[in-house]
């Protein structure tokens, strides 16, 4: 079997496991809206627009909520045309570009594993990780702003993906697309989110609020903040497959980083694991974020620190160009 065959047969495969598990995006029932923390943004954002209060009343962090309800409105709605069925064949779709991202690799089959993702992670966690193959997409392929478009709106379903994709976009992309002006807007908007939900953290655990109260008992402010971090509460509450999971994805992360650190060809995978450190302490699903470049240094995807010739606009009639160049510098 070739290895596109080999990426369809993986992608019939989980399509059809997930519509027979009736995997969906996000339950609106008021068991997980008080269970869990994502559902009760959305739950309070959605009864607060039934309320007829309208987002120009909402506070900065509201927005940011309202563009994570959004994603979950859209899912639902899914979910009420076609089922898990159509859920799955969405996220499939959505996936699908970040894949293309391994095509002439050394190793393409790595990519095609990508879906297998659906299976233990839920979909928000799938939807992080492919807000950063977006935005590879658009730095080392060269495509639209579109990709950046859906890399801000998926990396802001959790704030330590906006930190992890902000980090990547200011080292890597600003070498690779210098002079872009929607890059340039990206990172500001990244840099916007990231201080509105820092200073709301922060604002909560030094307070002590409801939702952010320490694991730890008497700590306070940062201390509390990296109490909270997904590795470090899944061991302390037992859920130690879970910690193994988010330990295993950070020494994957430091492994790439010295192995990258002095080749030159992948230099820019040793920039992007550097921001594993930020994530892994303190939010889970910033760990998750940072799979897409593992998988495609272990595909052989060549990264260099910068761009050895200007990047161009690559024609997709040519199946040969789209392929990643190998850089030696």
């Amino acid at each position: 079997m070739n290895s596109k065959a080999f990426r369809w047969a993986v992608i019939l495969l989980v399509w059809v496991v997930v519509t027979g598990l009736g995997k969906v995006y996000l339950l609106f029932d008021e068991e997980t809206a008080t269970s869990d923390g994502y559902a009760s943004q959305v739950a309070f954002i959605r009864t607060l627009l039934e309320s007829g209060d309208g987002p120009s009343e909402m506070v900065p962090l509201q927005w940011i909520h309202l563009l994570r309800t959004a994603v979950a409105v859209f899912f639902d709605i899914l979910l009420s045309i076609g089922g898990p069925a159509l859920v799955g064949a969405v996220m499939l779709a959505a996936m699908f570009p970040v894949m293309t991202l391994f095509d002439g690799s050394r190793r393409m089959f790595i990519g095609s594993l990508m879906p297998l993702s659906m299976l233990v992670l839920s979909y928000r966690g799938v939807l992080v990780l492919i807000s950063i193959g977006y935005l590879l997409l658009f730095l080392m392929r060269n495509r639209g702003g579109i990709f950046l478009l859906l890399s801000f709106v998926l990396a802001n379903l959790s704030s330590g993906a906006v930190l992890t994709a902000l980090l990547i976009s200011i080292m890597i992309g600003t070498q690779y697309r210098r002079r872009n002006v929607t890059l340039k807007l990206f990172i500001a908007s990244l840099a916007v989110s990231l201080a509105i939900s820092a200073l709301d953290k922060y604002a909560g655990f030094v307070a002590g609020e409801s939702g952010y109260d320490s694991t730890v008992e008497g700590a306070t402010g940062l201390a509390a903040l990296l109490s909270r971090s997904t590795a470090f509460v899944s061991i302390l509450t037992g859920d130690y497959l879970r910690g193994l999971i988010y330990i295993g994805l950070f020494f994957a992360a430091l492994f790439g980083f010295i192995y990258a650190l002095n080749r030159p060809r992948f230099k820019g995978y040793a920039l992007i694991f550097m921001t594993a450190v930020p994530a892994f302490l303190l939010e889970g699903l910033g760990v998750i974020s940072l799979i897409v470049p593992v998988l495609l240094l272990l595909s052989g995807v060549p990264l260099p620190r910068r761009p050895a010739r200007p990047m161009r606009r690559v024609p997709r009639a040519n199946p040969t160009l789209s392929q990643p160049a190998r850089h030696d510098a």
